[in-house]
């Protein structure tokens, strides 16, 4: 059981902000806004979650444009 890594795969938004460095607060506010995407994965209306696959890939699209960006400097 050493050898087993666990990663976490589901995210709440208190995870989110930690991640970004905000309160979880803010994450409601810039879903709200359309400035962050919905939890994908929602239970009974309450308890809302972002997969890691969804976060990775939505995280993944600013590390390749800053990727692209950086090639033109």
């Amino acid at each position: 059981m050493d050898n087993l890594k666990l990663e976490k795969q589901f995210f709440t938004r208190h995870d989110v902000g930690e991640m970004l460095s905000v309160h979880p607060i803010t994450i409601d506010r810039w879903v709200r806004a359309g400035k962050f995407p919905a939890p994908n994965y929602v239970i009974n209306n309450r308890v809302k979650f972002w997969t890691k696959a969804f976060l990775d890939k939505y995280f993944g699209q600013f590390e390749k444009s800053a990727e692209v960006a950086g090639n033109h400097q």
